[in-house]
């Protein structure tokens, strides 16, 4: 009896019954205890249960405890190893013992009927009823949909016992469209209370919002198309519905964009429920975008977040886009018209060097407005020159110009070809380097400069700032490079009556957040420092001490409205030798980054202002560690 049992391969009917007609039950018990309890254990963990087998565990189950002292150790080891056989768990659970046996209800191996009949127990023993136990019953991988359902009775309205029955993978889609009709404040929490003293802190129940409910039950995949209409149209969890596998890409696009949900003229929905902002919309189009990129669901023109949003802000219909995949015919959908130069000029903002997926969705550029203001270039009287306009789309696409540098209105460009006329656009993205992503917006905030210099009521304030503009062109050998750049942004700032106006920033109601995060790199004696400008006059500062401008009033705008947050980078405490980062406010995106002078930023501090712009956006995330 001393041998494991790896000796024992041929364990069988026979031989149990050798066993039981050589031993009385109280002296194989003793023997078993005494010399050799992993023998035990192991007959326990054995695959297949003979009839002889499980009638000596039957036995051991009515043992008198007391007449064995070391007995309760091995018997509570038996009840809580997750490879015990599942007929001898059972055989456990049915004996007169089971309520003394705490730990067998948690053991993972117990089977469905099992568990049902141990909850029938308990459910008669009100020592029993608590929330430790409803919670285990609830987050049991084997638990039927009645056992979930006696979990939650047993909960007394906890949230935490409905949150594991909405993500136990054996909730029923009926049970789950039960858990999200519950109402608001009828779940409740525990909270820890501060006292006077740290030695007198208690708890208080509370009653809760449903909102981590519906989130769960949205992920759930057993959760039916009928529920998550229903938690959609509330509001909740817009982002995660979108993903679920019930739901094809047409059907989420046609829920982001449905009627009843949005906003009329007059500012109200025909439908009942919470509005779709264009914020939900963002961040549910950016969630689909992360779900099937790279699967050939989207057309190839609308695969990026930058068509996604242009696409959705200009009112197209998502979903019968979606279902266009021929590229002449998508274009053709778009703007009435698809020339190949117009094709390949959509086709070009679509490509991207990038290896990273994600870095390519979100660096990939639809020109659907950059073609509008093109088109508006050529254009007058409502006629367009159709002849040149095409003549100039093939020198834009002979030279790989990316068309973020045109991502402005028509009027900019009109202003820059009546300033420094059509040869000279074309010298400023050509020598300001616009074939390239990182480049190409520094040509377009040239022809914003360039627009805002020129646009007066006075005709001769008009024509002195075009004569100055073309002297410096012609005193600097023609050229219109980064230097033009920086002499038109420099002379937007001096001119009088062109500062931008003064206005706080959306990005305000990050500055708590930017503090924590600003104390944490102190902690960690790091050499960098997030500076978060809140209104225009700092973030001049920032553009005038490192000599770009992102300081302008184009992008100050952005920050006034919300659509974009920008933040410095300090190093060893001064803005000069930090760096600048504009993000997308809803997809958090990195738009451009720039150095003292435009220069290049490391790729250590690129990815840590990454980890910033997610930190400000949610500040929940867990502390970030420094460069």
């Amino acid at each position: 009896m001393s041998n494991y049992l790896s000796d024992y391969s041929a364990l069988n009917g026979e031989l149990a019954q050798a066993l039981s007609d050589s031993f009385t039950l109280e002296s194989f018990i003793e023997h078993q205890i005494n010399h050799d309890q992993k023998f035990i254990r192991s007959i326990a963990r054995m695959e297949t249960m003979t009839p002889a087998l499980l009638d000596y565990f039957r036995k051991f189950a009515e043992v008198d405890l007391g007449r064995f002292i070391s007995y309760g150790h091995v018997f509570n080891e038996i009840i809580q190893d997750q490879k015990t056989n599942q007929d001898i768990l059972d055989v456990f659970a049915r004996s007169s013992f089971a309520l003394k046996a705490d730990g067998l209800i948690s053991n993972k191996n117990l089977r469905t009927d099992t568990l049902d009949h141990l909850i029938d127990l308990f459910r008669d023993d009100e020592d029993k009823c608590d929330i430790a136990i409803s919670k285990t019953i609830a987050e049991h991988p084997n638990a039927s949909d009645w056992a979930l359902r006696q979990a939650l009775e047993l909960s007394n309205q906890a949230e935490e016992v409905y949150l594991l029955v909405a993500k136990n993978t054996n909730t029923s889609a009926e049970l789950l469209s039960e858990l999200a009709l519950i109402e608001d404040g009828w779940l409740t929490k525990e909270v820890k209370v501060h006292g006077h003293s740290r030695y007198f802190d208690s708890t208080e129940i509370k009653k809760v919002k449903n909102t981590e409910l519906r989130k769960t039950i949205a992920l759930h995949p057993r959760t039916p198309k009928a529920t998550l209409r229903l938690i959609f149209e509330q509001g909740d969890s817009r982002d995660i519905i979108v993903k679920h596998p019930s739901l094809s890409l047409i059907e989420a696009l046609e829920w982001i964009q449905d009627p009843e949900l949005t906003y009329d003229e007059n500012g109200n929905i025909t439908g009942e429920g919470a509005a779709i902002t264009p914020d939900d919309a963002v961040q549910c189009l950016t969630s689909l975008l992360s779900k099937f990129a790279g699967k050939d669901a989207f057309p190839p023109l609308m695969e990026s977040a930058h068509a996604l949003k242009s696409l959705f802000d200009m009112g197209y219909n998502l979903a019968e886009l979606a279902s266009i995949h021929k590229i002449k015919q998508f274009v053709k959908t778009c703007i009435n018209s698809a020339h190949k130069e117009e094709v390949a000029f959509l086709l070009r903002g679509m490509t991207c060097e990038a290896e990273n997926q994600e870095t390519q969705l979100n660096t990939r550029h639809l020109g659907l407005s950059a073609l509008s203001a093109i088109q508006g270039l050529f254009t007058q009287d409502r006629k367009m020159d159709r002849h040149n306009y095409l003549l100039f789309m093939t020198w834009v696409n002979e030279n790989d110009i990316f068309p973020s540098a045109f991502e402005c209105a028509a009027d900019t460009l009109i202003d820059a070809e009546k300033t420094i006329g059509l040869d000279g656009i074309k010298s400023v993205l050509i020598e300001q380097n616009a074939h390239t992503t990182k480049r190409a917006p520094a040509a377009r905030d040239t022809f914003l400069f360039i627009s805002e210099l020129v646009t007066h009521d006075e005709p001769e304030a008009v024509e002195k700032q075009t004569k100055l503009i073309n002297r410096w062109v012609a005193k600097n050998a023609d050229s219109y490079c980064e230097m033009f750049h920086d002499y038109l942004m420099n002379k937007c700032k001096r001119d009088n009556g062109r500062d931008i106006l003064p206005a706080n920033f959306y990005q305000m109601i990050f500055s708590s957040t930017a503090e924590e995060i600003n104390e944490e790199l102190k902690k960690e004696k790091s050499n960098v420092r997030l500076y978060l400008p809140n209104n225009t006059a700092q973030l001049n500062t920032i553009g005038n001490v490192q000599r770009h401008c992102v300081g302008g009033g184009f992008y100050a705008n952005k920050c006034v409205n919300g659509h974009n947050t920008i933040f410095a980078m300090k190093i060893d405490g001064t803005l000069k030798h930090g760096y600048t980062f504009q993000f997308d406010t809803v997809t958090r995106s990195l738009l451009q980054a720039e150095g003292f002078c435009r220069c290049e930023v490391p790729a250590e501090y690129v990815k840590l202002a990454k980890q910033w712009m997610e930190r400000l956006a949610n500040p929940s995330q867990a502390s970030l560690m420094a460069a």
